[in-house]
């Protein structure tokens, strides 16, 4: 078996875990204590947990030994913004790109005109 499959997999609700915005850090109640680490993330990551707190966590141990922590959060969807010229990718099999005036390409033809 590979080593990346999961040897481990525990679900925390809000009251198990907490997370520490101002450090990253995350604690887990154990039986008898809490364990604390920080969170080993980038700045994309640190800019998504802004202001927000995970509503449930999932510890998640890999064969090979290393932890990960998945955090779920509740986000509001964005406003929409009105654009006139817009490209829209479609990552299904047929027709690949769609301009806002309804002009489409299939993947042959891109691949044929833009070809090096």
């Amino acid at each position: 078996m590979s080593g990346s499959l999961v040897r481990l997999l525990l679900v925390m609700m809000r009251r198990i875990f907490s997370f520490k915005e101002f450090d990253y850090t995350v604690s887990i109640k154990l039986l008898r204590s809490r364990v604390r680490f920080e969170l080993d993330i980038g700045n994309y990551q640190r800019g998504v947990l802004e202001g927000i707190e995970p509503k449930s966590a999932t510890l998640v141990k890999r064969r090979n030994g290393d932890y990960y922590i998945h955090l779920n959060l509740n986000h509001n969807a964005p406003d929409l913004v009105e654009a006139e010229d817009v490209l829209g990718v479609d990552l299904g099999r047929t027709d690949i790109a769609y301009t806002s005036d309804g002009e489409s390409w299939h993947g042959q033809q891109l691949e044929h005109r833009f070809s090096i």
